[in-house]
């Protein structure tokens, strides 16, 4: 009988175990330490040269070390870069020979490196995930989200040709995509206004935030205001969109934000840190206790990371001899 016992409570201790495994899964997950910053910077070869080079680098928050992982020339307009740890793989913006930023990817282990399109023109953004890699490129006349199947090399696209895409964010976990877009006939329209009233003022077309999911089918809206939608963030702890905005361009007022929630679309205010957040990059951290910003501290530009409970910041990289052109928080499921 006593034997009976203990092997049914040692029965009921395993099943507790399992349970709360199974519970606690979304936050094993969260709590991986390979999630990383990966960091283009654009540097002088030489300080006298000006022959310039473009650099993709590692940041890892929990040993707080920074590799340096890939190298290219600087023929962009504005050189973009992102290394995927799961692939081996940078993605990375090159001029092709009609003097237009494509987008091209190389292989690490391979060394090979392949052009994955040929019809854009500039590249505002490159998110890669598991399967796909999701753009912002112009090929016509608006700023288009692209998404470019890993296996298959197909291209789509969201939206149509009258929607341009400010910038993007992504959950992995939801598999959702958030949009900040805008009317580019309602955009051209207020333009015209502007200079034919004696007032010349202009007045910002309605941005709009949008959630889509990888397959780009199913869409729905769950914001909109007169003003610059420049940034999104998703806090994967609570699963809330966070928008930045100003009220005009290079506006010289202290930008604002909201809180979305993905759920039940609830919206309320945000309060930002101190120090005005560029549009090189921003992310919340893994925890949700902090961000990683790009801004300028005590007067010196880099990415810093932003405590919600000391209000303090910490210097993550500062490029001493070139500059910042992007950086975005990878995470262990992308």
């Amino acid at each position: 009988m006593r034997n009976k016992l203990l092997a049914k409570g040692l029965l009921l201790t395993v099943v507790l175990i399992l349970l709360l495994v199974g519970c606690n899964s979304k936050n094993n997950l969260i709590e991986q330490n390979d999630d990383y910053l990966s960091i283009t910077t654009t540097t002088y070869i030489q300080p006298d040269s000006d022959e310039v080079t473009t650099s993709i680098s590692k940041y890892t928050p929990k040993t707080k070390e920074r590799t340096e992982i890939f190298n290219f020339p600087y023929t962009s307009e504005y050189p973009l870069g992102v290394f995927s740890s799961n692939d081996k793989v940078v993605y990375y913006t090159k001029t092709d020979g009609n003097k237009h930023d494509q987008i091209f990817s190389y292989n690490l282990e391979t060394k090979e490196e392949t052009k994955l399109t040929t019809n854009l023109r500039a590249v505002n953004q490159i998110i890669p995930t598991k399967e796909k890699v999701f753009f912002i490129a112009a090929s016509n006349r608006v700023l288009r989200l692209g998404m470019l199947d890993k296996q298959s090399g197909v291209i789509s696209y969201w939206g149509d040709e009258d929607t341009n895409v400010e910038t993007i964010t992504i959950n992995p976990d939801t598999e959702k995509i958030y949009i900040s877009a805008f009317s580019y006939s309602q955009d051209r329209e207020v333009i015209e206004k502007q200079f034919v009233s004696d007032e010349n003022k202009y007045s910002m077309p309605l941005f709009s935030i949008y959630e889509t999911d990888f397959k780009f089918t199913d869409t729905q809206q769950l914001f909109s205001e007169h003003a610059w939608i420049r940034i999104l963030m998703v806090n994967r702890i609570d699963n809330k969109i966070i928008a930045i905005y100003d009220k005009e361009y290079n506006s010289g007022e202290k930008s604002k934000a909201v809180s979305i929630n993905a759920s039940s679309h609830e919206v309320e205010e945000f309060i930002l840190p101190p120090e005005r957040m560029q549009v090189d990059g921003a992310s919340f951290s893994v925890d949700g206790k902090g961000l990683y910003v790009t801004s300028v501290i005590n007067d010196k530009r880099g990415i810093y990371y932003y405590d919600f409970e000391s209000k303090e910041y910490t210097p993550v990289f500062i490029s001493e001899d070139g500059f910042i052109n992007n950086f975005q928080l990878i995470l262990s499921n992308q």
